[in-house]
């Protein structure tokens, strides 16, 4: 049974990767213990006991969970994943930028374009003087795309400011 689990995959609860088992011994109480590689640098290594591992079979491959995580590797799978997060946030806006600076070229071509047709259509005409009317000016309504923008760059400060990255 000790020899049986080396090298196999350990999980916690929430399928997060956690490591490699390493080696199997027996401790000086009697117990037997994993030793789990992790992917992460502090920590490093693991020992846990045989007991809080749970063997899991999915399609033909063994692998366990671990029962209890340790707070310290708990911690260290919290700030992967938000640096995941937050690396796939900036990713997502520079993606979002890029779009609408191709539509804006795009645009500018079109104008440019048109811009000679809108010198031969333009004519002054002299109009006599009347009474100034009012005229109201509707609000500004942002488009799909400038509401998504700006909703996702304020996140990506949020995330910033909460995690202390420049």
């Amino acid at each position: 049974m000790l020899v049986d689990i080396r090298g196999r995959k350990v999980f916690s609860k929430e399928g997060d990767f956690i490591g490699v088992i390493k080696d199997v011994f027996v401790d000086e109480t009697g117990h037997q213990e994993a030793v789990i590689e992790t992917e992460y640098p502090d920590p490093s290594e693991i020992r846990v006991s045989i007991t809080s591992l749970m063997r899991k079979e999915e399609e033909g491959e063994i692998s366990y969970i671990l029962k209890v995580v340790p707070v310290k590797l708990k911690l260290a799978i919290e700030e992967k994943k938000r640096q995941e997060m937050l690396k796939k946030a900036e990713e997502e806006l520079k993606m979002k930028e890029n779009e609408e600076e191709v539509e804006k070229e795009e645009v500018e071509q079109v104008e440019e374009i048109k811009e000679p047709e809108k010198e031969i259509e333009e004519i002054p005409v002299v109009k006599e003087e009347t009474e100034p009317q009012i005229v109201e000016v509707e609000p500004k309504i942002e488009t799909e795309t400038e509401k998504k923008k700006g909703l996702l760059a304020r996140l990506i400060e949020f995330l910033k400011r909460i995690f202390g990255l420049k």
